[in-house]
């Protein structure tokens, strides 16, 4: 898997060819995380371009990993981005690692964010902790309210977007609606790693 370094490339000026977002884009996402997470390096763990169409592809992704760091790095922080067939990019912080689970996850230091038309970010309302979900059926943020502010199914094909209470955000496709459906283009996740020159999946 591909390495990209964060200060120079993703968190900074110049666009990786391998991302479906701005370098503009990147750089207020890096601005909003905790300082410990500022100081890591994204890597990037799964993409449907490179690994297929699965969330229990992107599980296994995670599983290696886990594997590769052992003792190194206990918690793995990840921002996921999901293009939709229309454009429209989005996703969110997620401060734990990606696994099936029969429960709600994470922190409260995870947030959601819409980057086209233009960028906005939501973050946790501490009015629930519903912050992540991931079981056989596919994966998400926030809950309560109209729903999640964001999920996708276990094809990884199709999803849906809603005004959720976890996050107090607007719709991430459109912020007139209160909820919408769209057909997922693709989807990153991108760990954020101390040291990921040393990780090979």
């Amino acid at each position: 898997c591909r390495c990209v370094n964060a200060l120079v490339r993703l968190w900074g000026t110049e666009r990786d060819p391998g991302s479906v977002m701005s370098p503009l884009d990147f750089a207020h996402i890096h601005s909003m995380l905790p300082m410990a997470s500022q100081r890591l390096q994204p890597f990037l763990v799964y993409s449907t371009l490179e690994h297929g169409i699965s969330s229990q592809t992107m599980y296994r992704q995670w599983t290696e990993l886990e594997y590769c760091l052992r003792r190194e790095q206990f918690n793995v922080p990840s921002v996921v981005v999901v293009q939709a067939s229309t454009g429209e990019i989005f996703g969110g912080f997620a401060t734990d690692i990606w696994k099936p689970t029969p429960k709600f996850f994470g922190r409260g230091d995870c947030f959601v964010f819409s980057c086209a038309p233009s960028f906005r970010a939501y973050r946790s309302s501490r009015r629930n902790q519903h912050y992540m979900f991931a079981n056989e059926e596919g994966f998400g943020m926030g809950g309560g309210g109209d729903g999640p502010a964001f999920f996708v199914d276990s094809r990884l094909r199709h999803g849906i977007s809603h005004r959720s209470e976890t996050y107090d955000n607007e719709c991430l496709l459109s912020p007139t609606k209160r909820s919408d459906r769209f057909s997922v283009y693709t989807v990153e996740v991108w760990a954020l790693l101390r040291d990921p020159d040393k990780i090979v999946l």
